[in-house]
């Protein structure tokens, strides 16, 4: 798929850019260039690739969320109860 250069002063629109004449069609080339190569990726032949193993949250063992109070928020700033009242 070649773009053609209303698509690339559109997207260049959409990314606020501000392009010459010599830099669509510069733009215009490059992009025409990666969706040729990303045509040529989606040709090889991919089926006896395994599936990647890593850890994934479906796997993932999560422990409870419990909020525990360690200290008394008195205990932290130095105050104690008689100070209060």
């Amino acid at each position: 798929m070649v773009p053609t250069q209303d698509q690339v002063r559109h997207v260049a629109k959409l990314a606020r850019l501000h392009l010459s004449e010599e830099e669509v069609t510069l733009y215009q080339s490059q992009l025409a260039s990666i969706f040729s190569y990303i045509n040529t990726l989606s040709e090889i032949d991919i089926t006896s690739v395994s599936a990647p193993q890593h850890a994934s949250r479906d796997h993932m063992q999560l422990r409870a969320d419990v909020i525990e109070q360690m200290y008394q928020p008195e205990e932290l700033i130095g105050v104690t109860e008689q100070e209060i009242i």
